[in-house]
This record gives C-alpha cells, structure tokens and sequence, in this order.
C-alpha cells in the first residue's frame, strides 16, 4: 500500500513552502528538485546543541557516578520510646500533629 496522490501533494506542499524542494514542471510531469542548503543549515545547528548537551549530560553523569563523602546519610529511625509524648510537648498548648516544622531555608549567594 503506498500513499495516495493527494497525501504525497500535501506533503510537497509543506516541503515547498518550507524552502526543502524546488517543483519544475515540463508539460504533465511535476519533478521536485531537493534543495539541501537548508537541510545543511539545520544540520549545523543541531550539531552545535548535540555537541553542548551531550557535554552537559556526560558531565552530570560523573556527577552520579561520584561517591562523596558528604553524601546525606539515612538518619537512625528513633525507638517508640523517644518519641515525644502529647502532654510531653515543647510548644505549649499545640497538639503533637500541629506543630510548625522550621521550613528549610536554602542560603543566598552573592555574585562576587
């Protein structure tokens, strides 16, 4: 099954208008004549953000595959027994599932 004529004129239409074929015509026939000057442009363009962003990925790769030393630790999970109890509270007349947590504060850097 091929693709009907309309479709393939449709899709030349969009190669026209899009600067990729050039239509001569000699008495019935059509030919398409391909211009690649633009496709060479883009190719460019992309290689210059392939190149950038294969180099940002493989660098944020190393990133993961690093072991650091000061890589978060799991925190020891506390026995029932440490747990606050409600009349055991710091913040007074709060129940135990409302009290406020310090939200975390990620610290400003000043551009030198």
């Amino acid at each position: 099954a091929g693709v009907s004529q309309p479709a393939a004129t449709k899709h030349l239409n969009v190669l026209e208008r899009a600067g990729l074929i050039e239509r001569r015509t000699h008495g019935r026939n059509v030919r398409c004549l391909l211009r690649a000057q633009p496709l060479e442009e883009t190719l460019r363009w992309l290689e210059h953000y392939r190149t950038f962003w294969s180099d940002r990925l493989a660098s944020l790769a190393e990133l993961f595959d690093e072991p650091t030393a000061h890589a978060p630790t799991s925190r020891p999970r506390r026995s029932r027994k440490q747990r606050p109890s409600p009349t055991n509270t710091k913040l007074h007349g709060t129940r135990p599932d409302t009290q406020t947590r310090p939200a975390l504060v990620h610290p400003v850097r000043k551009k030198p």
